[in-house]
């Protein structure tokens, strides 16, 4: 009873962790598309990776000390920090363009676009239900997509080019395997946003001082919101014994992505959207049950 009474409650607190990390990662996004109505998605992407980058640097360096900044899987969380550099910037000329719902519509393909490059790249095995299930998924995007695409392809295009970038680096993060340290796939990723986009701020479109006390404030607050994102997504995949009990509430995000929308922006969800979004969770929903029982077949 005991031992049953201490599973739930770590669950309990997992799931907990896992929706406040992926409000934050809300937030971030939500942060991300305001700011850029008026400043150039390099500039967004740059000084958010700078700072994030100190935050990490000085937790390292207190936590584990000079050592902490060559762990041993470096050249994966380099390729990994690369990707979701290029990722960041995609959001942004995303939410340029789209609105939030619409955004995390094409987000929630991710665990299907997981599942294929996992059968592609990782040589997993994936039976028919999944292979239905990816299937599904894009037609739900057909969906979505359908009606505005002629209007918002270049928003649409992005948010599926940086849902695939994900997708890719959660394959990174199953080779890194689970002794990785959260700190490092926060870390990595805003040093690569700091390299890469800094010759873009300095030679290309110059920065823009921000010109309000809300915009300098937003510019602030996105690298500590991407931390504590990252922080408490970690921890709750850390803390199960299997990814199927935290990974459903990765769709909380259209929930704050409605509502975020809808205050900040007047944006509400179209039928077209919330047809193509359920479409998709639904998939999403299924590879994840379909990987439960996977589970649960091994451990007998």
């Amino acid at each position: 009873m005991n031992t049953t009474h201490h599973h739930f409650r770590t669950n309990l607190s997992a799931i907990g962790a896992g929706i406040l990390g992926w409000a934050f990662f809300s937030l971030v996004d939500t942060t991300a598309k305001w700011l850029s109505q008026d400043y150039a998605a390099a500039q967004i992407v740059f000084v958010s990776s700078a700072i994030g980058a100190v935050i990490c640097g000085l937790w390292i360096v207190a936590k584990q000390g000079w050592r902490g900044f060559a762990p041993a899987e470096w050249k994966l969380y380099t390729a990994r920090g690369v990707l979701m550099a290029i990722n960041a910037y995609c959001i942004i000329l995303a939410l340029q363009h789209i609105a939030l719902a619409d955004f995390y519509g094409v987000v929630f393909l991710s665990p299907l676009i997981v599942t294929l490059l996992a059968m592609l790249i990782l040589k997993e095995r994936v039976g028919i239900h999944r292979i239905a299930a990816i299937i599904a998924g894009f037609i739900g995007v057909i969906v979505l997509a359908g009606p505005q695409f002629a209007d918002n392809n270049i928003g649409l295009i992005m948010a599926f080019i940086a849902t695939c970038l994900t997708s890719m680096g959660a394959i990174i993060v199953r080779k890194i395997g689970p002794g990785a340290r959260a700190i490092h796939h926060a870390f990595f990723p805003f040093i690569a946003g700091t390299i890469i986009y800094a010759p873009m701020v300095i030679w290309g479109e110059p920065m823009r001082m921000p010109a309000t006390a809300l915009d300098i404030t937003l510019f602030l607050a996105l690298a500590p919101l991407s931390f504590l994102g990252f922080l408490f997504y970690a921890s709750a995949f850390s803390r199960v014994s299997e990814t199927a009990i935290v990974a459903p509430f990765h769709y909380t995000q259209m929930i704050w992505g409605v509502l975020l929308g809808y205050i900040l922006f007047d944006q509400l969800p179209t039928t077209p959207t919330i047809a193509g979004s359920v479409i998709i969770a639904c998939a999403g929903l299924y590879v994840i049950w379909r990987e439960h029982i996977h589970y649960k077949q091994q451990l007998t």
